[in-house]
């Protein structure tokens, strides 16, 4: 289903009229529209709700034909003639991600038109499809998605529900967060010991059900963090060690456990250094949630701009990490994973044009600014706009001084060096051997390992010594269990070939992400030696 939400009055006439002409040339579109009020919206400026009964019905066409010049492109959109200024107001997104961007038009002249539809009704613009191929701020690498999967089952669970996060019990009450604001944030701990420590005198003796919710609050504090900003391994001891404070907790589940192994953003120093207030935050946020109603609670956790308006009664003064980590968890697809208050200002300040009017929310602002950037990242086929990537980083932020060394001596290489003869042909070379090895495992010959050994160790340094010895050892000693983890990365190669891969090695033969990495890249390497499409390595 597509949901299209409209602030004029003149749309659900042209809405009936465009359906019934689309209805007749394509079979595709839809044929029928049920209108009705939207009840949850604002009720100080109503809002037509127009639900439409294919996905690819009005939203494709309007794509089709009413993209202004200068609105920016998105796969199988096709530009049209100049037709005036159009700035995005305000956007909406389904909980179920099922629909489309909305914004308002700005007409630049008196009367102006869109082909026949007046210039207050609303252009659509889709950020986001149920495959995840139209979302410009969702990171796409398949380490993120036990994330976005976490983040969304303590939505569903915590806050739209009063279910534990960590099992099938009741929990996430009122009643929790206010025993924490209460025994927490109302009795702070100067002392100088450690975050734990003072958080075990402040909430060890409250009640279980609360010493719950803190330890789920902190597995979704520690979520946005990557691990070279916290480990795994700390995420869950932190988490496990709350859990400690009070008897007849709910343990961290093993799905939910292994999601804290990746994250999404470095989020700063003050992360770990001002923990306390960051939780705090995140405290008070739940609770303003748990006191609306039922209706007013759905209509937040739907609505951005109703989220946004929820967490601005709260004060967020030292913890804006945890609050833009809040907004992009929970609105992955509308809110950008950027948690730096000076970021933000930066990018803000380059694309101010993009971000639209400097009354609306920060938060609103940052996510029009992103729906207005082409994609810089593909994965898998999917595009997302990273704004700590090229070109952006380098629009909003100055290169570093170890930048500028690198790309002097970069510069230098390229001048002095021939990197196309010197380099090249070693590589293609080695990935060759590679698929060697690949090649005799499909054909079942035994010698596959001796022909792996010489990929990694003849005329080659892509692959460390101290790297890929232990895994050769392990080919040796578990040939067969090596031989299908090897049939998992060269049988369908992409990038969910890797993870496929490393699921099968164990830490002993590789350890380390780095080493890991390093051998899978290796490995995936021999499919495509000169990038011009998957070789004859392949695997059946």
């Amino acid at each position: 289903m597509v949901w299209l939400l409209g602030a004029d009055a003149h749309l659900k006439s042209w809405l009936g009229s465009a359906v019934r002409r689309a209805g007749k040339p394509r079979p595709q579109l839809a044929a029928k529209a049920t209108v009705a009020a939207a009840s949850t919206m604002r009720p100080a400026r109503p809002r037509t709700t127009i639900q439409v009964s294919a996905t690819r019905s009005i939203v494709s066409e309007r794509q089709r034909t009413h993209l202004p010049a200068g609105w920016p492109m998105r796969p199988g959109q096709q530009r049209c003639p100049p037709l005036g200024e159009v700035r995005p107001r305000w956007q909406w997104i389904d909980a179920h991600h099922e629909l489309v961007i909305i914004s308002s038009l700005t007409k630049t002249s008196a009367g102006q038109h869109l082909s026949g539809l007046p210039a207050s009704v609303l252009a659509l613009t889709p950020i986001f499809r149920s495959d995840n191929s139209m979302s410009a701020t969702r990171v796409l690498y398949p380490s993120a998605q036990p994330v976005y999967a976490a983040a969304a089952r303590w939505r569903e669970r915590c806050l739209l529900d009063e279910r534990s996060l960590f099992a099938d019990r009741a929990g996430s009450s009122l009643a929790d967060a206010q025993a924490l604001i209460r025994d927490f944030i109302e009795q702070p701990d100067e002392g100088k010991d450690d975050f734990l420590t003072k958080l075990h005198r402040q909430i060890g003796k409250s009640p279980a059900t609360a010493v719950q919710l803190a330890a789920e609050l902190l597995f979704v504090h520690l979520l946005i963090a990557r691990a070279d900003a916290v480990s795994g391994y700390r995420k869950r001891e932190i988490v496990q060690t709350v859990l400690g404070f009070a008897a007849d907790t709910a343990p961290l589940p093993s799905d939910l456990a292994s999601a804290l192994d990746a994250g999404l953003v470095r989020p700063g120093q003050a992360f770990n250094s001002r923990r306390w207030r960051q939780f705090g935050y995140l405290i008070e946020a739940v609770a303003a949630l748990k006191e609306l109603s039922d209706g007013e609670r759905r209509t937040a956790l739907t609505d951005p701009e109703r989220f946004v308006a929820v967490l601005d009664r709260v004060d967020d003064q030292g913890a804006l990490i945890q609050r833009h980590a809040l907004e992009h968890l929970l609105f992955p697809d509308v809110f950008p994973p950027v948690v730096s208050r000076g970021h933000r200002a930066d990018i803000l300040e380059q694309w101010p044009d993009l971000a639209g009017a400097a009354d609306v929310p920060e938060p609103i602002r940052m996510a029009h600014l992103v729906a207005g950037l082409q994609p810089n990242i593909t994965w898998d086929g999917a595009q997302w706009v990273n704004l700590y990537r090229s070109p952006y980083v380098w629009q909003w932020s100055e290169p570093t001084q170890p930048w500028k060394t690198f790309m002097r001596w970069a510069a230098r290489l390229r001048q002095h060096v021939d990197l196309e003869d010197m380099e090249r042909p070693q590589k293609i070379a080695a990935a060759e051997r590679a698929g060697q090895a690949a090649a005799a495992l499909r054909d079942g010959s035994q010698h596959w390992p001796d022909l792996l050994r010489t990929a990694f160790t003849k005329d080659t340094n892509l692959v460390a010594r101290q790297a890929h010895q232990p895994f050769m050892q392990w080919v040796t000693d578990e040939p067969r269990q090596a031989a299908q983890a090897l049939r998992e990365m060269w049988q369908e190669p992409n990038p969910a070939a890797i993870d496929r891969f490393l699921a099968l090695v164990p830490d002993t033969a590789a350890h380390g992400t780095g080493v890991r990495l390093s051998i899978a890249s290796f490995l995936l390497g021999s499919t495509d030696c000169e990038h011009g499409g998957v070789g004859s390595a392949v695997v059946s």
